[in-house]
């Protein structure tokens, strides 16, 4: 997997909102797929708009929507289909180290649409941080110094792709459990190291709810370059 996401660009920055806008790019390759339906090298392009903002010293709201073209070989092809993805979410700070969260997401994959909802809770204690975002993943932080974390995270991974034809769309879905230690290199830019346990993956045609493979569990290296705010 190639991916690469552009840091954001400020629309507006006030202190009790901001917004942001940023693009990406992302390529899987699955050169060990052996299928005449399914291609060894997809790609895609996308832009996303993310906004949050405090209501009262209480109450906030975030939400994000990310839209772009996904494809068989290179962006370039004549042949594209288009994904989605937004949320909305409502959040309650009862005190300033412990907020919750309520909404709903959407996600559109080659006309595939899914609709759900999510519930948050984000916790904090001296050095501790605690994050959960259901349905899809839960983290706990380690804050050893302004410059040093260290994180244990589980996710539900999920992606669609679309066969030659473009008639179904194969969903692949597992989970991820990861040990990371970030390291502060410069004001808001995070180098990232570490490893992680993925579980077997299903690999399943939607329209015809068909298993077409699977892909073994096993551990990896994680290591990258993280910007926030």
């Amino acid at each position: 997997k190639t991916y690469f996401d552009t840091t954001p660009v400020f629309i507006t920055n006030r202190a009790t909102s901001f917004s942001v806008i940023g693009a990406g790019y992302m390529q899987d390759h699955f050169d060990s797929l052996q299928t005449n339906e399914f291609s060894k090298n997809y790609s895609g392009a996308y832009v996303s708009v993310y906004v949050t903002a405090e209501i009262n010293s209480h109450w906030f709201w975030n939400g994000l929507i990310s839209y772009g073209y996904f494809s068989e070989g290179s962006i370039s092809d004549s042949a594209k289909s288009d994904k989605s993805f937004s949320f909305a979410t409502l959040g309650y700070k009862q005190f300033s180290t412990l907020a919750y969260k309520i909404g709903i997401i959407h996600n559109s994959n080659f006309g595939q649409d899914i609709l759900l909802p999510i519930l948050g809770l984000s916790y904090s204690r001296n050095s501790y941080v605690f994050d959960a975002l259901l349905p899809f993943n839960i983290s706990f932080r380690k804050i050893h110094s302004n410059k040093l974390h260290s994180i244990v995270k589980t996710e539900f991974t999920q992606a669609s792709y679309y066969d030659h034809d473009q008639k179904d769309s194969l969903e692949i879905t597992g989970i991820k459990t990861s040990i990371l230690v970030e390291y502060s290199l410069i004001p808001y830019t995070w180098l990232q190291l570490g490893g992680s346990y993925v579980s077997e993956k299903q690999l399943t045609w939607v329209n015809s709810d068909v298993e077409f493979a699977t892909i073994k569990s096993g551990y990896k290296l994680t290591s990258g370059i993280e910007v926030r705010f």
